[in-house]
């Protein structure tokens, strides 16, 4: 089963509504209860799990809105030397130290195998082959273009127009690129655990109320190109969600509706990402849940 089928499977179950009621002296009935996570998340700014201090707790439905997952972001102790390595290489290619940039990228690539552009560069000069410098880190002059969406770049798809993404700045890594599309809190959703991949992001969230949403979930993938993205929404993303299925463009990029079931997935393209937004209705009928879903997607998107 893929990732993105194991992160549609998870939505229906990552919110469990208690909804036994107890009689107790007299007719009284106990307030439903909800169980959900609370605490703090720490990210590395490379993506990886720094702490993870949240608990599970079950509480009384009507006031799950006052507990969420917050998440901080901040440069570890290993990456920060990982970066200050990195730097370093980019500065040797730069001014034509070929064999001082190897040495230290084959310290980056041994420290971590995936960190920025270091694999490729170091496969490059391996062969014998000069690697392009990483602009994020020395700017060329006159180069004003911001990549769409920087950060790591996947493994390429060998597919026609392939295009390697500018890292960002070293103080920013690779998270700030999934972050934008998963904050803490949305409205009437409070964020709860993420499972963070190399090119994939993904977050759950706990409807504050039951009125709309049973669960809902937020996955965030990066493909090697705009191209790769596309065909993952036109292909994999429709057959999840054949029924009710209209393609539309959203902030001027190419976007999908569609529902299976009471499962309803607003997916959207931010140049080489696909951020798809996949919600449970109360319910069996995905499309009562369009309009709120839309206005999501409409909140995420740039």
């Amino acid at each position: 089963m893929s990732r993105r089928a194991n992160a549609i499977h998870q939505v229906a179950v990552i919110l469990v509504l208690i909804a036994a009621y107890v009689g107790l002296s007299g007719c009284q009935e106990r307030q439903p209860s909800l169980t959900v996570r609370t605490g703090e998340i720490v990210l590395c700014t490379e993506g990886e799990i720094v702490s993870d201090t949240t608990v599970e707790k079950e509480v009384p439905a009507d006031e799950v809105d006052q507990y969420k997952v917050t998440t901080r972001v901040e440069v570890c102790d290993l990456h920060a030397k990982i970066a200050a390595l990195y730097s370093d290489a980019q500065r040797a290619l730069d001014s034509g130290d070929l064999q001082g940039a190897q040495r230290l990228l084959a310290e980056v690539v041994e420290q971590d195998s995936k960190f920025r552009r270091a694999p490729q560069q170091l496969a490059d000069l391996e062969a014998g082959r000069t690697p392009p410098v990483d602009v994020a880190i020395v700017p060329r002059p006159g180069s004003s273009a911001r990549p769409t969406t920087p950060g790591v770049t996947p493994p390429s798809s060998g597919a026609e127009g392939d295009q390697v993404d500018v890292p960002p700045p070293v103080g920013e890594g690779p998270i700030s690129l999934f972050l934008p599309y998963t904050p803490d809190t949305l409205p009437g959703l409070n964020g709860q655990e993420l499972i963070v991949d190399a090119f994939v992001f993904t977050r759950h969230y706990v409807p504050t109320s039951q009125d709309t949403f049973r669960g809902f979930v937020v996955v965030v993938e990066q493909f090697a190109d705009a191209a790769a993205a596309r065909k993952r929404m036109d292909t994999s993303i429709r057959a999840s969600y054949p029924q009710a299925a209209r393609s539309f463009i959203l902030k001027g990029d190419p976007a999908y509706f569609g529902v299976n079931g009471p499962v309803a997935v607003v997916a959207f393209l931010q140049g080489n990402l696909l951020v798809a937004l996949e919600g449970t209705a109360v319910g069996d009928d995905g499309t009562r849940i369009e309009r709120d879903m839309m206005a999501l997607a409409e909140r995420l998107a740039r």
